[in-house]
């Protein structure tokens, strides 16, 4: 199983340096696991940079992808995490929902470098 962070999603849509990291990341998309801040950061970024018409077709290629919802079990561990590696409130829900799901977190976003179950590329 695999989380992808944000900000390889990012860097898939608009087609970045490292889109083939992400492609390898991403795809195939019926074994990538989406927590919800990711549905919602991407969201907030496909309204702010795209056309309504590639941000609709964004959200469709999430909706193939598995979804994990936050929970209690998330929010929980995602404070803890928060706590000891010094993480924002939605990279914690982020890191939490990998971690309690025992997948792999790929990401470029450098709060994620060198944590543990994190597979880090440098932009």
């Amino acid at each position: 199983m695999r989380v992808v962070d944000t900000s390889l999603w990012i860097e898939l849509i608009a087609e970045g340096s490292l889109l083939a990291v992400a492609q390898k990341a991403i795809l195939p998309l019926n074994s990538c696991l989406v927590p919800t801040m990711v549905h919602f950061e991407l969201t907030k970024w496909c309204n702010r940079v795209l056309a309504e018409e590639d941000a609709k077709a964004v959200r469709s290629l999430l909706t193939d992808c598995i979804t994990a919802d936050m929970n209690l079990a998330i929010a929980v561990e995602a404070a803890v995490l928060s706590a000891k590696y010094k993480l924002h409130a939605t990279d914690a829900v982020i890191y939490a929902t990998a971690q309690l799901h025992e997948a792999t977190l790929f990401t470029c976003d450098a709060h994620f470098k060198n944590l543990p179950g994190v597979d880090y590329f440098e932009k």
